[in-house]
């Protein structure tokens, strides 16, 4: 399966969701009148396995609203107070978009083991401080199952396509690019 993403990234003026390790997105997918609109909030990497808090929230409309994101949003089982508290750093302040990541995504839906795996094979660009960057990456998804599955998975990934894992996502190589990270 083939779709088209444009993402794009905001924060206040003095940028306080990165200063507290948060990202608000604003996605639009296949040009279509639809936005998921998420919230990410902190994580970790390690191998290239990202892990991070977070919640999304499906609408026709463009812009952010924190209380209706508040009210709407959905995750797997990641605590609402969390998101609580980051949509309050945001209460009655401006927000803008500080960077966009443009993106064809061509899905394929693996198995290994008794485990599926989602892997996302990208292709693109982020654009951010006036820079912009090629996206050619893989994004590799545990749907269900074991992760010492995913990790494998993994493995044989990078072993037949001679690739590196990525410590940094999109949106942090956004902010690399405009010097921030």
């Amino acid at each position: 399966k083939q779709r088209s993403f444009v993402s794009r990234y905001f924060d206040t003026p003095d940028l306080v969701l990165c200063k507290n390790s948060a990202s608000l997105r604003v996605r639009q997918i296949d040009g279509e009148e639809q936005f998921e609109h998420t919230v990410k909030i902190g994580g970790f990497e390690k191998a290239g396995l990202h892990r991070r808090y977070e919640w999304n929230y499906d609408t026709d409309q463009a812009s952010f609203d924190a209380m209706k994101f508040y009210k709407s949003a959905v995750s797997d089982q990641d605590p609402d107070e969390l998101l609580k508290e980051v949509l309050t750093l945001i209460d009655g302040k401006k927000i803008k978009e500080i960077c966009q990541t443009t993106f064809v995504r061509t899905t394929v839906i693996a198995t290994c083991h008794e485990s599926i795996i989602e892997m996302a094979f990208d292709e693109g660009e982020l654009t951010a401080g006036g820079k912009t960057e090629p996206i050619f990456e893989v994004e590799i998804e545990l749907i269900s199952g074991d992760e010492s599955d995913l990790m494998e998975m993994s493995r044989h990934v990078l072993e037949i396509s001679g690739g590196e894992p990525e410590k940094n996502n999109k949106f942090v190589r956004c902010l690399q690019l405009m010097g921030i990270s």
